[in-house]
């Protein structure tokens, strides 16, 4: 069984490919979907395909500068034992774009047998696309749950460090704020304008690019399948994970493969 992450610009035509009849790879689509229904592959995609990605572009620097956000839940766990959970940051509540559209797709996913796996951080969005827990990846106990979600982070922070990712957005927020102030990042993105929208869609964008590889990466997945080769983001002002500099440095760096559709069917010989 081959572990696939399908990006998303190829998910729901590897889903539901009878709805693409007119895509010129749609052969490559069909033979991937069989492959899933098969068991050949083990399909995955990152949640961050349903909240991150979900935000209106229109929408998203809004989403970034909207008021601070402070949660706090205490749960007792023993006699003298306490578990504080937190988050703080802007709202955490994504209301989809085409709700029904990319709800038919991910049930057909499902149907196939592609998962979801979770891509939390702290202040990151929770879609209502993903209420019914069973899209997710079922893991066979917490204590793998901690283990996946722990080295998940470490290989968020490797990227950050890289440059790709949330770095472009901190980048971004940190030139915007007062060289002077001890401003967070997110300060700087408060204080853009709305003539900003455009350049912050775009980051946005690359953090859930770097974040569903990094979850893919924690999950012992092998191909990440994209379209995307980060062509262009230069000319927008992003380090994009998918230039072709940045992956060669992830492969070689963690082992995962970016591959298409086209060749990721004739690297498994479908």
């Amino acid at each position: 069984m081959h572990r696939v992450t399908f990006d998303s610009n190829v998910w729901r035509k590897v889903a539901s490919p009878s709805k693409f009849s007119r895509d010129a790879s749609l052969a490559s689509y069909q033979k991937l979907n069989a492959a899933c229904r098969s068991g050949v592959i083990q399909g995955f995609l990152s949640e961050t395909t349903f909240t991150l990605e979900q935000i209106k572009r229109d929408d998203r620097l809004a989403w970034l500068r909207s008021s601070a956000r402070v949660s706090v839940i205490e749960t007792i766990t023993g006699p003298n034992a306490l578990k504080i959970q937190f988050s703080i940051g802007a709202s955490n509540v994504v209301v989809p774009k085409i709700t029904q559209m990319v709800q038919d797709h991910l049930d057909d996913a499902y149907a196939i047998g592609i998962r979801v796996l979770r891509s939390k951080r702290i202040a990151g969005p929770n879609s209502a696309l993903l209420k019914d827990a069973k899209y997710f990846f079922n893991y066979p106990s917490d204590t793998e749950y901690h283990h996946y979600n722990n080295k998940d982070g470490e290989i968020v922070r490797y990227l950050e460090s890289m440059g790709v990712g949330i770095a472009n957005i901190k980048g971004k927020g940190h030139a915007n704020s007062s060289a002077t102030s001890n401003d967070h990042w997110t300060d700087g993105i408060a204080a853009m304008s709305d003539s900003e929208k455009g350049s912050v869609a775009d980051l946005v964008a690359e953090w859930a690019d770097a974040d569903a590889v990094a979850t893919s990466i924690a999950h012992d997945v092998v191909y990440f399948c994209t379209n995307d080769i980060g062509k262009g983001s230069s000319n927008k002002g992003v380090v994009s994970t998918m230039s072709p500099a940045k992956s060669q440095a992830i492969m070689e760096k963690f082992g995962i493969q970016f591959i298409s559709p086209v060749h990721l069917m004739q690297e498994l010989g479908l």
